[in-house]
């Protein structure tokens, strides 16, 4: 049995902008709350994962592969800070090849080409007009196999074949979770002020060869992506963690040993 699993990376985000209405409540274009009415409104049902004191959400939508939809570090009023396709998603129209509503952070399966892709069905013609999404990670609802205020796990089974004709028979489970002020300052080994209003959360990713035939070279494999899309603002500033690397000859074979650099 062969298992994968990727951990992304800490996502956090502070809040710039509050906003409430008198009477009935409404929000302004760009906030959290905007974005939860938009999809509660176009039939789109999520799950939130929240913090005590309600500032930090995490928007999880288990229809659409358990992505992260959105976030807020200053609860409904504050910014949200996901890429919502709010006109395709508007349409409300399903595309054969692909459905691009966005989300802040997905699971994604790779190669997307060549003799192995996923994408295509065979290495002849990988043109983009016969590139397709296949369902399992595209329309196709992840199952909820547990959940609470912190934390929500999903899985599902899939069949995929490549382009070579390997068939793959895969379990992907995937969990995320909301991370405590203190977990995160404990983390990044960072202190952080008491009057910061912050959202963090970690999504845990595995896949699980459940199939009778190993996974080899020789017939491709399957890589495990994560994607993301954000608001741009004018403000907006990423931070990217890495530790750099050289790699280094060592024989005629190009066998290579990796030096890291701290």
């Amino acid at each position: 049995m062969l298992t994968a699993t990727i951990k992304t990376p800490l996502l956090v985000g502070v809040a710039v902008l509050l906003m409430s209405c008198g009477g009935q409540k409404e929000f302004k274009m760009g906030s959290y709350g905007y974005d939860a009415k938009f999809l509660k409104d176009n039939g789109i049902q999520y799950t939130e994962l929240v913090s005590e004191d309600r500032n930090s959400k995490v928007m999880v939508i288990p229809a659409w592969q358990g992505r992260v939809m959105t976030t807020s570090a200053s609860g409904d009023e504050g910014d949200s800070y996901g890429w919502i396709n709010y006109r395709f998603i508007r349409e409300g129209k399903v595309n054969k090849q692909f459905n691009p509503v966005g989300g802040e952070e997905r699971l994604w399966l790779g190669p997307e080409g060549g003799p192995f892709s996923l994408y295509f069905k065979s290495p002849e013609n990988q043109v983009y007009e016969n590139w397709v999404v296949p369902t399992v990670f595209d329309t196709e609802s992840f199952n909820v196999r547990s959940q609470d205020k912190k934390h929500i796990h999903i899985e599902k089974e899939a069949h995929l074949t490549n382009a070579s004709g390997t068939v793959f028979d895969i379990n992907i489970d995937r969990t995320v979770t909301l991370m405590t002020f203190d977990e995160v300052t404990s983390d990044f080994g960072i202190t952080l002020s008491d009057e910061m209003k912050m959202v963090a959360y970690k999504t845990d990713n595995k896949i699980t060869n459940i199939g009778k035939n190993s996974w080899t070279e020789k017939s491709g494999l399957v890589s495990v992506w994560m994607l993301g899309m954000f608001n741009p603002t004018p403000t907006t500033t990423v931070f990217i963690p890495y530790i750099s690397v050289k790699f280094q000859q060592i024989d005629s074979q190009k066998r290579m040993v990796l030096s890291i650099l701290r």
